[in-house]
């Protein structure tokens, strides 16, 4: 083998353990019954997640881990329902201007 060639092997596609390279331009935006269901859905999970962590805090303390991912929780479907009220307000911002 030459010195100044590299190997075969290194010239090869190495799989990618990251899904962002499997991304694909062929989306299509949610329709407006799916974007409807889909925020009914979230506020019914909002509201469970939050007797949740309440429940876990009062069982276990502020402090546990258990009441804290509980918590966390509920913190994350608040924020996706947040960006997803943006993304349609500036979606109809969009549309409008």
């Amino acid at each position: 083998m030459n010195p100044r060639t590299p190997p075969i092997w290194h010239l090869q596609r190495k799989p990618c353990a990251c899904k962002l390279g499997n991304w694909r331009p062929d989306r299509y935006p949610l329709t407006v019954a799916q974007l409807r269901q889909a925020k009914e859905e979230l506020s019914a999970m909002l509201e469970r997640a939050e007797e949740i962590s309440r429940l876990m805090a009062a069982g276990y303390a502020d402090s546990d881990p258990k009441a804290i991912r509980a918590d966390e929780l509920h913190s994350a479907i608040q924020r996706l329902q947040w960006e997803l009220e943006r993304s349609a307000a500036n979606s109809a911002d969009a549309t409008t201007a």
